[in-house]
């Protein structure tokens, strides 16, 4: 559960809507799900600073795109500006300028269930609010997740590539229904 709430958190950060191909994804959703995987997992001292931030070209963007949500994907750089984290692309060098640590509060993924066929996995996945941790520390109680989405996710290998993401009405159903 560990290994699959790792490989879709840079996904849940951007709670993309519900989508049945990868291609049909929306260009804004895939960039700063790459760039987030860029942040949460890659070794940063190997792109150049800028101050608070990071310099990195648009081709390792594409690359940790492809390995999230697979091939056939198409780019069209932009910069992606959000009320709480901004990424700038600058045109002129072909990359990005993105926070080397944000200060931004997101969703995280819990696993609660996995099912497989074959190389094909169905997580049914609960998206935990950002929680302060003064509340976490001081309760007992763990933190609920504020809604559950279905992640399809394929293995070849030793790595996984997002299929598809399906609503889910509550977990209760999706209890039930074997999902």
């Amino acid at each position: 559960k560990n290994e699959f709430a790792e490989f879709i958190y840079p996904i849940v950060i951007c709670d993309p809507a519900p989508f049945d191909q990868t291609v049909k994804l929306r260009n804004d959703t895939m960039i700063t799900a790459a760039i987030w995987d860029i942040i949460l997992y890659e070794d940063k001292s190997k792109y150049t600073p800028d101050y608070d931030n990071i310099i990195v070209p648009a081709v390792d963007v594409e690359q940790h795109a492809t390995e999230l949500f697979g091939t056939g994907l198409s780019f069209k750089h932009e910069s992606i500006l959000g009320a709480d984290v901004q990424f700038y692309y600058e045109e002129d060098i072909n990359s990005y300028i993105i926070p080397s640590v944000p200060n931004y509060s997101t969703y995280s993924p819990v696993v609660e269930k996995i099912t497989n066929d074959g190389d094909k996995y169905t997580l049914l996945v609960g998206y935990v609010p950002p929680t302060p941790t003064w509340l976490t520390m001081t309760s007992k109680e763990t933190p609920t997740p504020h809604k559950y989405v279905n992640y399809i996710v394929s293995k070849h290998g030793d790595k996984y590539t997002l299929i598809s993401i399906q609503e889910v009405a509550n977990a209760e159903t999706s209890h039930d229904s074997g999902l």
